[in-house]
């Protein structure tokens, strides 16, 4: 993560929600849904293991696009209820800038 990302996840760790799955009042304006099943035929020996591990460490996206971090992830920790992220994403994609933040927490697993 860059300086100013560590910095905002120092600054925004304890901060309280602004937003609760459960409780929350109001719905999230980047909330995406989708009822796409697909069959992508049998599995490749691994891959199923590979693919858990780079979701456990946070790893959803290209680095290019948006990443995901906290200091537990650098540690090589993994993903648990009630972590805290901070998110970087690149506004514009191929462009490092502008970027935007935001800290979220993981809520169900």
């Amino acid at each position: 993560m860059d300086k100013k990302g560590r910095r905002l996840y120092e600054e925004w760790k304890d901060c309280p929600k602004t937003w609760d799955l459960e409780s929350g009042g109001k719905r999230s304006w980047c909330t995406f849904h989708d009822d796409l099943t697909a069959d992508l035929g049998p599995d490749a020996p691994g891959r199923l293991e590979r693919i858990s591990e780079h979701i456990l460490h946070g790893h959803y996206y290209p680095e290019d696009a948006l990443i995901f971090w906290s200091p537990e992830l650098e540690e090589g920790g993994e993903l648990y209820v009630g972590m805290r992220l901070l998110q970087r994403a690149r506004v514009v994609p191929l462009f490092a800038w502008p970027v935007v933040y935001a800290m979220t927490e993981i809520t169900h697993a």
